[in-house]
């Protein structure tokens, strides 16, 4: 199996928990992790995993996790169970059930407890 996944067959689940952290970074950032301006630069990135977050992301269980799953190397990058085991997708003061109209704007800001 090559480093990013791939087996005889197919793809292995690694490859889809990489994608699922494709696709969390993109909802979380507004943009691509590997995103550049040139083709060869954006191959490059993925496949050192070079990425990192812009000033205004300032949730580090958020960072924590996205750097656990976007990992090169399958065997040391976050297993489905893992990924919802972990503080991100378990926040201590529960899941709002909404959130402020303001957010569609600015970061949200709550003023109590969930």
């Amino acid at each position: 199996m090559s480093s990013m996944g791939i087996g005889v067959s197919g793809h292995s689940y690694e490859v889809d928990t990489w994608s699922t952290g494709v696709i969390m970074y993109l909802m979380l950032i507004g943009k691509a992790p590997f995103e550049t301006t040139r083709v060869e630069k954006t191959y490059d990135k993925i496949t050192k995993a070079d990425f990192d977050f812009p000033d205004y992301f300032k949730n580090q269980s958020g960072r924590d996790l996205l750097r656990k799953i976007l990992v090169v190397d399958p065997s040391k990058r976050y297993t489905f169970e893992q990924i919802l085991s972990h503080d991100f997708m378990n926040p201590t003061n529960g899941i709002p059930k909404e959130i402020p109209v303001s957010c569609m704007v600015s970061e949200p800001k709550f003023e109590s407890k969930f």
